[in-house]
């Protein structure tokens, strides 16, 4: 059941993250990340009270500190899809987040038998390989929002042609921090206890809407999005706490260098959902990413 969970959850982040990357065309990446942040806190607040959970200082204090950078990470990811190319971003953070549970996993003493490494391995490469491509970025892509569009310079020159676009400054390193940060977020409700229940999951979401909130303060962006995102974030807001859900039941019941892998594959998620809602190019080198996905599952179900 651990691996369906992870898939489960894999699937409800990766369908947030094309909500998020298509609400940001519309509307500040703090305020998306504020908006869905919320209202996932705002329904897992009753859930936890029904479920039951005895939770210590610790758990508490990790969950808040797995939501604060992973709220961080989820508006940094915002505005890296926003001012990147997702070909770079989408890869480098996927299998950063993907690579700091494995670690983590090896240090406390898990040790996957070959068809799970084998697995594991696969799944990095897939995740790589799932978000490649040579189009723009998720917030870039389609037709301008005619709301927030702005019309070309009348003197402007026409640009010359122009070969493959160069790396832009801090792309990189900017995909490693959202990496490293989400991979940490795994990491930490992971080490909660198995009987503390969704109160962690719930601490997360309270610390990271405070973070958030802060956040907007000092850049002095708005805190809300508009309605006409609403849609979009309200089922963000479910899917990102189902998620957690299935997230926390699937590491208290399985490895965590294999559950935080497989939760990872979320950029899968989001390619195909790019390609069927924004008819997006579907590449031969992301299609070989799904099959090696795949193959890659197996091996993890049989590890």
């Amino acid at each position: 059941m651990a691996i369906l969970f992870a898939l489960l959850a894999s699937t409800s982040w990766g369908t947030v993250d094309f909500l998020g990357g298509l609400a940001s065309r519309r509307a500040h990446p703090v305020a998306v990340t504020f908006t869905s942040e919320g209202i996932a806190f705002l329904l897992l607040v009753p859930v936890t009270l029904v479920v039951k959970g005895a939770p210590s200082a610790t758990d508490i204090g990790l969950g808040l500190v797995a939501g604060i950078g992973g709220a961080l990470a989820l508006t940094l990811f915002y505005r890296a899809l926003a001012v990147g190319r997702m070909s770079v971003v989408a890869p480098i953070t996927g299998a950063t987040t993907a690579t700091v549970p494995v670690i983590a996993g090896v240090i406390l003493g898990e040790r996957p038998g070959p068809g799970a490494l084998a697995g594991i391995l696969g799944a990095l490469v897939a995740i790589a390989l799932v978000s490649a491509g040579t189009g723009p970025s998720l917030v870039e892509a389609g037709p301008p929002d005619p709301e927030i569009a702005e019309p070309p310079a009348p003197s402007a020159p026409a640009a010359p042609a122009a070969g493959p676009r160069p790396p832009r400054l801090g792309e990189v390193p900017l995909s490693i921090l959202c990496g490293a940060l989400f991979g940490s977020f795994l990491v930490l409700i992971h080490q909660t206890g198995d009987d503390s229940g969704l109160w962690p999951l719930t601490a997360s979401f309270a610390g990271g809407v405070a973070a958030v909130a802060v956040l907007a303060r000092f850049l002095s962006s708005p805190l809300l999005a508009p309605r006409v995102v609403a849609p979009m974030m309200v089922t963000a807001g479910i899917l990102g706490a189902g998620g957690g859900v299935l997230y926390v039941a699937a590491t208290h019941s399985g490895l965590l260098s294999v559950v935080a892998v497989l939760s990872s594959l979320y950029p899968a998620v989001t390619v195909g959902l790019a390609r069927v809602v924004l008819h997006e190019r579907f590449g031969r080198v992301q299609a070989l990413g799904l099959a090696l996905a795949a193959i890659s599952i197996v091996l993890l179900g049989s590890g």
